[in-house]
C-alpha cells in the first residue's frame, strides 16, 4: 500500500469513522457485529451500521488508485468528495439508531445545573430511563432473538409509557427551557431511539465503542512527541487497528505478528482480506486465552 493511500485512508477514512462512532447519534449493529464486520452487517430490516464506515467501503479501493495517478494533494480533493457522496447515500438509505445515554446526558446536565433546586422533570425522565436500562441489564449477553423478545415484552410498554409523559410534559413547560429541548429532541428522533426494540443486535447506546475510544484520548499528550507528522499519521493508524483488534476480542499483538509475518512471507495481494482483524482466521481463536484481548 503506498504512502500516499495510508494517508489518504486516515485521513478521509479512518478518523471520520471513529467520529461517528464516538458522535452519540449513531449506533452499531451490536457490539459483537460492529467487531465481527465493521458495521456493516444489514438486512432488509435496517441499515444501522456506521454510515462513515459504510462509505469507507466504497471509497478506499478508489484512494489508492486516485494517489497514484493524479497525485497526492488532488486525490485527497476528490477522496473527500467521493467519501461525501458516499455518507450522503448511506445515510439516506437506512435507519439511524440514536442513543439513550446521549439523551440521558442531557437530563443529567439540567438537575446539575438547576441544583440545589429540584429538577422534578428531569429527576423522573432519568428515572424512567433507568428502568429501560434495567431491562437490558437482565437481557446483556444473550442471544439477539432472546434480547428482542424480552425488550418487546419489558421495554416497549415502559418506552411508550415514557413517550406519552414526553408529550404530556412538553405541553406544560416554557417551550424555550432547556427542559422542553431535551423532551423535543427525545420526540423529534423517537423512531431512532426505540428500533433498538425491534433488533436484537443494536444497542441502546455507544457508551462501549466510546470506552474503547478513551484510551486513546488519554493518550493524546503522547502523541505531542510523534517526531513528525509522519510519524502521527502512522501512530493514528496503529491505534485504529488496535482498537478494532479489541473490538473484535483479538490480541492485538498476536494479530500484528501474525500479519507481518505473512506478509514479510509473500502473502498473496489477492487474499489481503483473509488478514483483516475481523476475519474469522482471528475471531475463531478470540475466546483461546493466550489470544484474548
Amino acid at each position: 500500500m503506498s504512502r500516499p493511500y495510508l494517508r489518504l485512508v486516515t485521513f478521509v477514512v479512518l478518523v471520520p469513522s471513529w467520529m461517528a462512532l464516538i458522535d452519540g447519534t449513531v449506533v452499531n449493529v451490536g457490539l459483537n457485529t460492529i467487531a465481527g464486520n465493521l458495521g456493516v452487517s444489514i438486512d432488509e430490516a435496517s441499515w444501522i451500521s456506521s454510515i462513515y464506515v459504510l462509505a469507507a467501503i466504497f471509497v478506499m479501493p478508489l484512494t489508492g488508485w486516485l494517489a497514484t495517478n493524479l497525485g497526492r494533494k488532488r486525490a485527497f480533493l476528490y477522496a473527500v468528495a467521493l467519501f461525501t457522496a458516499a455518507s450522503l447515500f448511506c445515510a439516506l438509505s437506512g435507519t439511524l439508531a440514536f442513543c439513550w445515554s446521549h439523551l440521558r446526558r442531557q437530563f443529567v446536565k439540567i438537575e446539575r445545573e438547576a441544583s440545589p433546586a429540584p429538577a422534578p422533570v428531569a429527576r423522573e425522565a432519568l428515572e424512567r430511563i433507568a428502568q429501560l436500562y434495567a431491562v437490558e441489564k437482565v437481557l446483556r449477553g444473550r442471544s439477539d432473538a432472546e434480547r428482542r423478545a424480552g425488550r418487546q415484552a419489558h421495554a416497549r410498554p415502559l418506552a411508550a409509557a415514557l413517550k406519552q409523559w414526553f408529550e404530556a410534559k412538553l405541553g406544560h413547560l416554557a417551550q424555550k427551557s432547556e427542559t422542553a429541548k431535551a423532551l423535543r429532541y427525545a420526540l423529534r428522533h423517537w423512531d431512532g431511539l426505540t428500533l433498538y426494540l425491534d433488533d436484537g443486535r443494536i444497542e441502546m447506546d455507544t457508551n462501549a465503542v466510546e470506552r474503547a475510544m478513551r484510551p486513546i484520548k488519554l493518550n493524546a499528550k503522547n502523541a505531542l512527541f510523534a517526531g513528525c507528522d509522519e510519524g502521527a499519521e502512522n501512530w493514528a493508524l496503529l491505534a485504529s487497528l488496535i482498537e478494532t483488534c479489541k473490538l473484535n476480542g483479538v490480541s492485538a499483538e498476536y494479530w500484528l505478528a501474525d500479519v507481518l509475518a505473512k506478509l514479510v512471507n509473500g502473502w498473496p495481494a489477492a487474499r489481503l482480506d483473509e488478514l483483516l482483524p475481523w476475519a474469522s482466521t482471528y475471531t475463531m481463536h478470540a475466546q483461546d486465552p493466550r489470544l484474548a484481548a
